[in-house]
C-alpha cells in the first residue's frame, strides 16, 4: 500500500472520515472539503457486497453497519450484489455517483484474484482506494473425520 503524507495539521475525526470516504469513493473534485465534511453524511449511505446475503462478508457488513451508521448519524444500508465471483457488485460501486454515499466490502477476490483468473474486468482496482480493515478471514482445507486423512501430504 503506497504511504500518505501526513497532514500538517489534523483535521477533526468527522472531517477526516468523511474525507477519506468522499476519497475512497473516488470523489472527483474536493474544491470545498470543509463544505462537504461538515454536512457529510446529510442521507442514508448504501454499503455494497458484492456476494450472497448470509456469507462471511455479508455477515461481517450487517454486524458493523449499526455501529458505523451511529457513528456517521446516519443508516448504512446493505446492498448484496452476488455473482461473477464479486464482479457485478463490485462494478455497480464502481459505477456509483461518486458522491461518498456508496461503500464497498472489498475483498481479495474482487481486488487480487479477478485481475489474474479474468481478461477483462467491468472496473479497474485503481478504482477504489482503501478506508479499512475490517476482518481476516482464514480458510482451512477439511475432510470428513471418518475419511482417514489427517494431513496435506
Amino acid at each position: 500500500m503506497p504511504m500518505r503524507r501526513q497532514p500538517t495539521s489534523a483535521p477533526s475525526p468527522s472531517r477526516r472520515r468523511a474525507l477519506g470516504m468522499l476519497v475512497a469513493l473516488g470523489a472527483g473534485s474536493l474544491a470545498a472539503p470543509e463544505a462537504v465534511a461538515d454536512s457529510w453524511p446529510t442521507k442514508p449511505v448504501r454499503w455494497v457486497v458484492a456476494y450472497p446475503a448470509g456469507g462471511g462478508s455479508d455477515f461481517l457488513a450487517r454486524q458493523l453497519a449499526p455501529q458505523l451508521g451511529r457513528q456517521l448519524g446516519q443508516t448504512l444500508i446493505i446492498d448484496n450484489r452476488p455473482g461473477a465471483a464479486g464482479q457485478i457488485g463490485t462494478d455497480n460501486a464502481a459505477k456509483s455517483a461518486p458522491d461518498g454515499y456508496t461503500l464497498l466490502s472489498g475483498d481479495n477476490g474482487a481486488m487480487v484474484f479477478n485481475s489474474a483468473l479474468f481478461r477483462k474486468l467491468p472496473y479497474a482496482v485503481s478504482d477504489f482506494v482503501p478506508v479499512g480493515f475490517m476482518a481476516r478471514f482464514p480458510l482451512v482445507l477439511s475432510v470428513n473425520a471418518q475419511s482417514g486423512i489427517s494431513s496435506l501430504a
